[in-house]
């Protein structure tokens, strides 16, 4: 319950209503105390921007990566294995679907 409290007290620091109030006959004093209270949060904007160009990039070489190692396996000795198993794990799927199917059937017709 103690972050809650923070944030409370930093939303009330942050708060510039009783200046819009104070300032409410002066024309273009929003914009600029807007521009100012956003200034505090650039640093939090360059840091976001900067983790996300770092994940970017992270996500590039992870592709490329994954990329030459499908094309590895597909290539050497292991890929006929592997082409094996994937076939006889699908043909498995298919066998127990097909047993659900009629065994779905059976227990309607009985009932």
């Amino acid at each position: 319950m103690m972050p809650r409290l923070t944030n409370t007290v930093q939303v009330q620091q942050d708060d510039v209503s009783h200046l819009l109030l104070l300032n409410r006959r002066n024309t273009g004093v929003e914009s600029t105390l807007f521009a100012g209270e956003l200034e505090k949060f650039r640093p939090y904007q360059q840091r976001l921007t900067a983790t996300v160009h770092h994940e970017q990039l992270t996500l590039q070489e992870l592709t490329q990566l994954w990329r030459a190692l499908r094309d590895l396996a597909g290539r050497g000795p292991g890929a006929k294995k592997w082409e094996e198993r994937e076939k006889r794990k699908k043909e498995t799927v298919r066998r127990f679907s097909r047993a659900r199917d009629v065994y779905m059937e059976v227990r309607d017709g009985l009932a």
